[in-house]
């Protein structure tokens, strides 16, 4: 099984819809239509698409146990919501999040051997080349913090 990170960008006055369109509407003859992706597309804004999931949700860990509290935000009932409808794991990143922690997302902060260190001691495997993608991870994740203005947010989707 595989798990895809994406990061898209949405205006915070379509988050309602988002969240509408997450559950598939019931058509009488045709069975369920689901029109989330097609929601996602025609109002979202992709930035990045980063590779393997696992690794952001790593990643997002190590931030968080180093002060950069990503995974937390005031729309934390849409994440739980998005679940429950979705079985998707996703996070909203905001303005706050954006003022708080970009200048802290500076990729020369961190070493490759430190972040596959704490990958593989989080995964239990022994990756050799991961520190590259967690440093990469943290660059889409600040590129992505820079995008979002105080009418917008990312939403960070993984599946």
């Amino acid at each position: 099984m595989s798990a895809i990170a994406s990061f898209i960008r949405f205006p915070k006055s379509v988050l309602r819809g988002l969240r509408e369109a997450a559950v598939p509407e019931d058509e009488s003859l045709g069975g369920e239509s689901d029109y989330f992706y097609d929601f996602i597309d025609e109002n979202g804004e992709e930035l990045e698409f980063y590779g393997s999931g696992y690794t952001i949700v790593t990643l997002l860990s190590f931030l968080d146990e180093n002060g950069v509290k990503l995974m937390k935000s005031e729309y934390d009932d849409l994440v739980r919501y998005m679940y429950e409808k979705r079985e998707e794991l996703c996070f909203v990143f905001t303005s706050s999040h954006r003022s708080e922690y970009c200048e802290k997302l500076d990729r020369n902060a961190f070493s490759e051997s430190m972040l596959r260190d704490y990958y593989n001691k989080f995964n239990a495997t022994n990756e050799t080349e991961i520190g590259t993608a967690m440093l990469e991870g943290i660059q889409c994740i600040r590129e992505s913090l820079e995008s979002i203005d105080d009418d917008s947010v990312v939403y960070l989707r993984i599946g």
